[in-house]
């Protein structure tokens, strides 16, 4: 198998459809076809006529990591860049790297999961019981309306990942008490979530939904979704408490 000079990592630049293409220049061989179809910049166009294709093959000269079945994660199998050079006898061995059957690496679809999982928050519309109104010294019900686990499975990239959302709550009950829980509350007769206000008054309530989650791609182990939790704030909104009264009644 024929190298290129200056042994492997020697820089072609190579552009096309991620599984096949056109080579031209001599120095961007470290960019991904797979990534953009971009052509890559470098010098002197050096390899005119010269074409590439990502082949399921893996010279441990040439991978950093390593082959055999445990190099790549679930859904990425170990290709290797073979570029076709119309001068030379033999194929030229480029870079080899994990790739998925639509020619994106791990890292790209890790990126990917990230923004989905982003994009996937919602912000919570909370309520309470009674509506509007509380009772000094009893319990006010409150309902996040917004589940505490969710699951999504999508297609990134061409590859299939599952994302397990997890929520938590802080509540500010707006009489200086606050309260994190994983407790979606609800309406009565569910009384898990409850807040005893002590004075009359009118108080402006907040939740902040904490957001966390994992991924797994391609059914391989889940991961960790880096930077969370990831804070959604609602609009706060107001109680009205009232001091209960007892009315003598006669019949």
């Amino acid at each position: 198998m024929a190298q290129p000079a200056g042994g492997p990592g020697s820089g072609v630049g190579v552009g096309g459809d991620g599984g096949s293409g056109t080579v031209s220049g001599t120095d961007n061989q470290d960019g991904d076809p797979g990534s953009d179809g971009a052509q890559g910049s470098g010098g002197t166009n050096n390899c005119l006529g010269c074409t590439y294709k990502w082949v399921a093959i893996c010279d441990p000269a040439l991978a950093n990591t390593g082959c055999g079945a445990n190099a790549c994660p679930a859904g990425f199998l170990m290709e290797t860049l073979m570029i076709t050079d119309p001068r030379l006898p033999a194929p030229i061995a480029g870079a080899s790297r994990c790739r998925s059957p639509s020619g994106a690496t791990p890292a790209q679809v890790r990126l990917a999961a990230f923004d989905q999982f982003s994009q996937l928050l919602t912000t919570a519309h909370p309520s309470q019981q009674p509506a509007g109104a509380g009772v000094v010294n009893l319990p006010t019900l409150f309902s996040t309306n917004t589940p505490v686990a969710q699951v999504f499975n999508e297609t990134l990239l061409g590859v299939q990942v599952t994302l397990n959302v997890d929520a938590s709550w802080t509540w500010d009950f707006g009489d200086g008490t606050t309260l994190t829980s994983a407790d979606p509350g609800g309406a009565y007769p569910i009384a898990s979530l409850n807040h005893i206000y002590l004075r009359a008054g009118t108080y402006a309530v907040t939740l902040t939904t904490n957001w966390t989650g994992t991924f797994s791609m391609a059914g391989g182990p889940a991961a960790v979704i880096a930077g969370g939790p990831i804070p959604r704030l609602s609009a706060p909104f107001a109680i009205d408490v009232h001091e209960a009264h007892s009315v003598l009644v006669t019949g």
